[in-house]
C-alpha cells in the first residue's frame, strides 16, 4: 500500500520534519510512501528495501505542469492522500486525486480561521465561514477543478476547504483533545490522533548537542511556535519585563522565521534589545533545533481561538529532552498538569503569565517536572506508537476490513475478574426472573453509545428524560464550540453473532470457546439454586454484555476513550459491563450519573436495594447528598463526586410565567402500586372536602395503558403527559419530579405511610412536608410556604448542570493524573 502525504511548507519545516520521521518508522511496516513538499524533488531516505520520494509541489497557475504533477502521481498508484492542514495547493491536488479514487485524509493542526485572516486582512471570520458553508454541501463530481485554480485568496481560500471536507474519507488530529469547527461539517467521519512525533535518533542527537553545550550563566527562555497576534505578543513580553526586574540572568529567545510581520514589527520597535529579548534569524530546523536544545525552559503564548486549536512541536521536543514547557490552559495544555509536568497560565493576562514565568524559574532545578513531562511525551508521542495506529486505521479504513478483536483480549482468563462481582451486577436481571420459572431467552441487548470529547457515555434505558439528562451530559464537553458535536449511536442492538456497526466500525464480537464454558460455568456455580431456564436467561445477558465489552474495548483503542460514562451503572448491562472495563482498561476512569433518587431499604426483597447496592464504577457524579451516602455505603471504594441537579426534562417547555395550576399528584413506579392508591385516595378525599377543586395526575413512565385507564376510571384526577404550567401544589411518593418543583417554587408533600417508613430510609428534605394522611396533609398545607429558585429553569439550570460537569470531569481526570504519579 502507497501513501502520499502533502506538505505546504519545505522540508526543514516544522510539518515536513514529523511527517519524515514517521515515514521512516511507517515504510518498517511495509508500507510505501510518498511526500510533495515545497522543497525541490530528491530521495529523502533509502535503505535496502524501501526509499521515502519528496516531489516537489506544482505551481497551480501552470497548468500544464500541474496536470503533469497529477498524471505522476496518479501513475504512482496511491492508496492513500493525507493533507496536511488545508492550503490552496494541496487542497486542489487533494480534491483531483480524491476524483481518481484515492482515499482522503486531512489533518487538522491549525486554526486556520485566524491564518485567512492574517494573510488576507480585507476579509473576516464571517466570510470565512460562509463560503466553506456554501461550498460543503457541494458533491465534487460535479464541481470544474479547473476553474478553481486562479483562487482569489492567498495560503487559505475557504470555499476550496469546503469542497475538501465534503470529499473526506476520514481526518486526523494533531491531539485528540482539540476541537475543531470543521468537525461540524464531518460528523460521520472516522479520525484518528497524528501528533508531531520526533524520531528517536532526531532525541538522541538533541541531547548530544545539549551534552556538548557550553556553560552559561545565563537561564535561556525560547518563546516556540507561530506568533500571529500582537496583542498576545504584547501581553507576554510585558509580563516578561516584570519578571525581569527580579532576574536579569534570564535571556528570551524569539524566532523571526515563525513569527508574523506585524508582531515582528512590535516587538523591534518597543521591547528588540531591552532586557535581553533577542529575535533570532533561523534559517533553517536545524538552526531552530540548536536554539531549542540550548533552552532551559520552551514557552508557548497565548490563550485565545488561535491557541485553542494546536499543539505546537517544540513543545513536544522539549517534553522528550526533559525541559519545562509553560503554555496557556487553552488548547493542548488543557491536557497538561500545572507545576506536575508543565508551568501552566491560566489566564492570558500580564499577571498571570509575569506568575508563570516566577513560578517556573523557581522549579528550574526541579528534576520531577521535567521527569513527568518525559513520561507524557513517552506515553502519548512515542512515533513507534502513533506509527501502530495509523496503520491499523489505514488497514481498516481503505481495505474495509472488519475489526476483528485482538486475540490477547479475549483470553478466557480476563473473563475470570467478574467472577467475584456477577452475583451483585446481575441483582436487577435476577429479580425480574424470581417470580418466572421459564423466562423468554434473551436474543439481544438493547444500547446506545454517544462519543463526546476523550468520554465515551453508555445508556441501556431508553426513557426521553433519560436521553435528555445523558445528551445535557454529553453536550457539556462541547458546548465551547457550538458547531461541533458528539458521536450519537442511537439505540441499537447487539445480537449473539455477527457484527456490530457503531460509528462507521464494524466490530466483529466473537467469544471463543473458553470464553463461553468459563461463563457458563460462572451461572451454574453462582444460580446453583435457580430454574435451568432462569440460569440460561442470565447466561444470555452475561454473554451479550461481554459481547459488549468486546466491542468497547476496540472503540476505547481507536476513539482514545479515557472516560466511560454510564447513565445508570446498577442495570446488569451496565454493571457488568463497568467491572470489566475497571479491571481490563487500566486507562479508563468509569463514571456512572446519578439518574433518580432513591433510597435505601431493609427490605431484601425490595427492588430498590439494586439501586443503592449495585454501583461498580469508581466515581459516580451525585447531585442529592443522601443519594450519595446510601450508594457509597454499600459501594466503600467508590469515589462520590457532587453536582448540581439537572432540571426536569418534562420542564423544557413549561412556561414559568404563565398562572400556575393548582394541584398535581406524581405518582411512582409499578413497584409502588399500592402506595399510588392510597396517594390518589387522599387526592379525592381532598376534592371532596373542597379543599382543592381538581388535580392532576402524572404517571410514572413505566405505567401501562391498563393502568391509566383504571386511574381515570377510579378516581377524580385527570392523567396529564406534558405540563403547560407550574402547580402551587405538589404531592409525591419519592419520585425526583417532586424535589424538581420543589426547585421552581411550588408547595411541595410528600406521602410516607408508616409501613413505608418501616421498610425504607426515606430522606427528609428540609423544605418538603412529609405527611401520612389526609389531616396531616392540612396541617402542612398552611404552613409551607413558596421559595424559588430560578437557577434551575430552563436552560439556565441545564448550563449550570453542565458547568458542575465539567467540573467533576476534571476533578477525575486530576486525581487520576496524581494516581499514576
Amino acid at each position: 500500500m502507497k501513501i502520499l502525504f502533502l506538505v505546504p511548507s519545505k522540508l526543514d519545516g516544522p510539518s515536513a520534519r514529523y511527517v519524515i520521521d514517521l515515514s521512516l518508522e511507517l515504510i518498517k511496516s511495509n508500507l510505501d510512501v510518498l511526500i510533495s513538499s515545497e522543497s525541490e524533488s530528491c530521495v529523502i531516505h533509502r535503505n535496502k528495501n524501501k526509499c521515502v520520494n519528496n516531489i516537489k509541489l506544482p505551481n497551480i497557475e501552470n497548468f500544464s505542469y500541474f496536470n503533469s504533477y497529477i498524471s505522476s502521481i496518479i501513475k504512482e498508484k496511491i492508496h492513500v492522500v493525507i493533507s496536511i492542514g488545508s492550503r490552496v495547493k494541496i487542497d486542489l491536488i487533494s480534491l483531483h486525486l480524491k476524483k481518481s479514487g484515492v482515499f482522503y485524509i486531512k489533518q487538522f493542526e491549525d486554526d486556520e480561521e485566524t491564518i485567512f485572516v492574517n494573510c488576507n486582512p480585507k476579509e473576516n471570520s464571517g466570510r470565512y465561514q460562509e463560503l466553506i458553508k456554501e461550498s460543503v454541501k457541494e458533491n465534487i463530481s460535479n464541481v470544474d477543478l479547473e476553474g478553481l485554480h486562479k483562487s482569489n485568496y492567498r495560503i487559505i481560500d475557504p470555499y476550496l476547504k469546503g469542497l475538501t471536507l465534503s470529499a473526506l474519507d476520514g481526518y486526523a488530529k494533531i491531539w485528540g483533545g482539540l476541537k475543531y469547527d470543521e468537525e461540524g461539517y464531518i460528523k460521520n467521519k472516522r479520525w484518528f490522533q497524528l501528533p508531531p512525533v520526533c524520531s528517536e535518533s532526531q532525541i538522541y542527537n538533541l541531547e548530544k548537542i545539549i551534552c556538548c553545550n557550553e556553560e552559561d550563566d545565563n537561564v535561556h527562555y525560547f518563546l516556540a511556535g507561530s506568533i500571529y497576534s500582537v496583542e498576545d505578543a504584547e501581553i507576554f513580553l510585558k509580563a516578561w519585563m516584570r519578571f525581569k526586574a527580579n532576574e536579569n540572568k534570564a535571556v528570551l529567545n524569539i524566532s523571526k522565521s515563525r513569527t508574523s510581520k506585524k508582531v515582528l514589527d512590535v516587538i523591534d520597535k518597543k521591547y528588540q534589545g531591552r532586557l535581553n529579548i533577542k529575535l533570532l534569524d533561523l534559517k533553517d530546523d536545524n538552526d531552530y533545533q540548536l536554539i531549542l536544545a540550548k533552552a532551559t525552559y520552551v514557552v508557548s503564548i497565548g490563550g485565545g481561538q488561535f491557541d485553542e486549536k494546536r499543539l505546537p512541536s517544540r513543545l513536544v521536543k522539549a517534553m522528550f529532552l526533559k525541559k519545562i514547557i509553560i503554555t496557556p490552559s487553552a488548547g493542548f495544555g488543557n491536557s497538561l498538569s500545572d507545576e506536575i509536568n508543565s508551568i501552566i497560565c491560566y489566564k492570558n493576562t500580564t499577571l498571570d503569565w509575569c506568575d508563570a514565568l516566577e513560578r517556573s524559574f523557581l522549579k528550574k532545578s526541579d528534576n520531577s517536572i521535567k521527569q513527568e513531562a518525559y513520561k507524557f511525551a513517552q506515553k502519548h508521542f512515542n512515533i513507534k506508537k502513533v506509527s501502530k495506529e495509523l496503520v491499523k486505521y489505514i488497514a481498516f479504513s481503505v481495505n474495509k476490513e472488519n475489526l476483528a478483536t485482538d486475540s490477547r483480549f479475549r483470553d478466557a482468563k480476563r473473563l475470570k475478574s467478574i467472577r467475584n462481582d456477577v452475583e451483585n451486577n446481575l441483582m436487577a436481571d435476577h429479580f425480574s426472573i424470581l417470580k418466572n420459572l421459564r423466562p423468554q431467552p434473551i436474543k439481544r441487548i438493547k444500547f446506545r453509545l454517544i462519543f463526546s470529547g476523550d468520554c465515551l457515555f453508555v445508556q441501556t434505558l431508553d426513557r426521553a428524560d433519560y436521553s435528555y439528562q445523558v445528551e445535557c451530559s454529553a453536550e457539556s464537553l462541547i458546548r465551547k464550540n457550538q458547531k461541533s458535536s458528539f458521536l450519537d449511536s442511537g439505540f441499537i442492538y447487539l445480537h449473539n453473532h455477527g457484527e456490530c456497526n457503531v460509528f462507521g466500525y464494524k466490530i466483529k464480537h466473537n467469544l471463543s470457546k473458553e470464553d463461553f464454558f468459563i461463563l457458563v460455568n460462572l451461572v451454574k456455580g453462582k444460580f446453583s439454586y435457580l430454574a435451568p431456564s432462569q440460569r440460561s436467561r442470565l447466561f444470555d445477558k452475561l454473554k451479550l454484555t461481554y459481547r459488549l465489552y468486546l466491542v468497547a474495548h476496540q472503540l476505547i483503542q481507536n476513539l482514545k476513550i479515557s472516560n466511560i460514562i454510564f447513565h445508570a451503572d446498577m442495570q446488569s448491562t451496565e454493571a457488568i459491563l463497568s467491572s470489566l472495563i475497571n479491571e481490563l482498561e487500566k486507562d479508563v476512569s468509569t463514571i456512572s450519573l446519578q439518574h433518580a433518587l432513591f433510597y435505601d431499604t431493609n427490605d431484601e426483597n425490595d427492588l430498590n436495594i439494586v439501586n443503592s447496592r449495585v454501583s461498580p464504577s469508581a466515581y459516580s457524579f451525585f447531585w442529592d447528598d443522601h443519594v450519595s451516602s446510601i450508594v457509597c455505603k454499600h459501594n466503600p471504594r467508590k469515589v462520590a463526586v457532587n453536582t448540581h441537579p439537572i432540571p426536569s426534562f418534562l420542564f423544557k417547555n413549561m412556561d414559568f410565567n404563565q398562572k400556575k395550576s393548582e394541584f398535581l399528584a406524581i405518582l411512582d413506579g409499578p413497584n409502588h402500586h399500592a402506595y399510588n392508591l392510597q396517594l390518589l385516595d387522599i387526592c379525592d378525599k381532598l376534592v371532596d372536602n373542597k379543599k382543592i377543586s381538581c388535580y392532576d395526575i402524572k404517571v410514572h413512565p413505566y405505567h401501562s395503558q391498563d393502568f391509566v385507564n383504571e386511574i381515570n376510571q377510579k378516581f377524580k384526577g385527570k392523567v396529564i403527559n406534558q405540563f403547560g404550567s407550574s402547580y402551587e401544589n405538589v404531592v409525591f411518593i419519592s419520585s425526583s419530579l417532586g424535589y424538581d418543583f420543589n426547585r421552581v417554587g411550588s408547595k411541595t408533600f410528600q406521602y410516607v405511610s408508616s409501613d413505608l417508613l418501616e421498610k425504607k430510609d426515606i430522606y427528609h428534605h428540609p423544605k418538603i412536608f412529609q405527611f401520612k394522611d389526609f389531616d396531616t396533609f392540612l396541617k402542612g398545607k398552611s404552613l409551607l410556604s413558596t421559595e424559588k429558585n430560578n437557577t434551575i429553569v430552563g436552560k439556565s439550570g441545564v448550563l449550570e448542570y453542565q458547568k458542575s460537569f465539567i467540573e467533576a470531569l476534571d476533578f477525575v481526570r486530576k486525581k487520576n493524573k496524581l494516581d499514576l504519579c
